[in-house]
């Protein structure tokens, strides 16, 4: 190609770089969330003199226009793919990309963290299940559990973590579930484990509470491609959904559910797939409150579950026989306003919850 070619073309690139992004930006709509990202995007600041000359509208304007960018949700695709396969990064916005899953690593152990949440527990066991049935705790793993076993990674002291808990918690039964999941049980693309890979988790929490398990024989499948977990969105690598499956009975048919937060109605949601947080397909996603009525059960049984969005997906499996399934988020909600809003006595308590919920033990009220 002649040199004045080559020099026209670019011009004619850097032209397009520099009228036509600004351009595609202001005839863009401005979009209030990024599904990808997960959060709302920054808005155009409202002028005034005052924000000026103090920067902070500059400084929001500046925010603005990088998360309105035109084209933001491909660049930062490139951005990843270049990342990856150029510069050989082993991550990308910290997610991992091993065995076929994205992670992120949660470590290392935080003490402080993890005794605030123990004393969490102590303080609603004594002040609120004197009279319950039987209180037990169990503990998630997160996938790193499982691909530290196969890769060299920093990852918690597990077992240090469960020491901590039944020094901690002498009075409440352990229900170990570590040895009843894999890498496979959880999605390749979100933290979270799949519901139709628990079913030996469900049963074994149900033995503990001396409750028989379904026969799972009445229960069907229900389907649907397209779930793009967190880690996607944070990776921004090029990568494809992936099928989420949720389980259906007359029993969580038969159920309804309520919450301080806005009803939910059912069991599950299958229009929320395609929201911000396609999980949230399980009892709607996070809320600090939600009562299940189960009329197929004994109208004398509660459970009472106190969990993060891990227990939205195991709660169906476990009320079959249940009259009342209560699921209580401490993250959500203020321990000091239980007395008022759930009635212990005569209740299985199991709190329940994720390895990476326990070392930000601090994040429970």
């Amino acid at each position: 190609m002649p040199q004045k070619a080559r020099q026209t073309a670019t011009l004619l690139v850097c032209a397009a770089f520099l009228y036509g992004l600004p351009l595609a930006h202001f005839l863009t709509p401005d979009k209030a969330l990024s599904r990808w990202e997960r959060r709302p995007l920054a808005q155009a600041p409202v002028f005034s003199l005052q924000a000026f000359h103090q920067g902070e509208y500059t400084g929001d304007l500046e925010t603005y226009l990088l998360d309105q960018f035109p084209a933001r949700d491909s660049f930062r695709t490139v951005k990843a793919v270049v990342s990856r396969h150029l510069l050989r990064k082993s991550d990308n916005n910290d997610v991992l990309q091993l065995d076929g899953h994205l992670t992120k690593l949660d470590y290392p152990l935080e003490r402080p963290q993890l005794n605030a949440a123990i004393r969490r527990f102590l303080a609603v066991s004594e002040q609120y299940l004197g009279d319950a049935r039987q209180v037990a705790w169990a503990v998630i793993p997160d996938k790193n559990y499982f691909l530290a076993q196969s890769h060299t990674l920093p990852v918690l002291d597990y077992e240090a973590m469960l020491t901590a808990l039944r020094e901690g918690l002498p009075g409440m039964t352990e229900i170990p579930l570590f040895d009843l999941l894999s890498l496979d049980d959880y999605y390749t693309t979100d933290s979270h484990w799949r519901q139709e890979a628990i079913l030996p988790v469900a049963e074994r929490i149900l033995a503990a509470l001396s409750m028989s398990a379904p026969s799972w024989e009445g229960w069907e499948e229900e389907r649907q491609d397209g779930f793009e977990g967190v880690f996607l969105g944070q990776s921004a690598l090029p990568l494809p959904g992936e099928e989420l499956v949720w389980l259906t009975s007359p029993v969580t048919e038969g159920a309804t559910v309520a919450g301080p937060d806005g009803p939910t109605a059912t069991v599950y949601a299958p229009e929320r797939l395609t929201g911000m947080d396609g999980y949230d397909v399980f009892l709607s996603g996070a809320q600090s409150l939600l009562t299940v009525e189960n009329p197929a059960g004994d109208p004398d049984r509660h459970l009472v579950l106190f969990r993060d969005s891990y227990g939205s997906s195991l709660a169906p499996l476990l009320m079959q026989d249940y009259g009342r399934v209560t699921l209580i988020d401490l993250r959500y909600l203020s321990s000091a306003l239980l007395g008022e809003m759930v009635d212990f006595a005569g209740a299985d308590v199991v709190f329940l919850y994720s390895t990476s919920v326990l070392n930000a033990g601090m994040l429970l009220k």
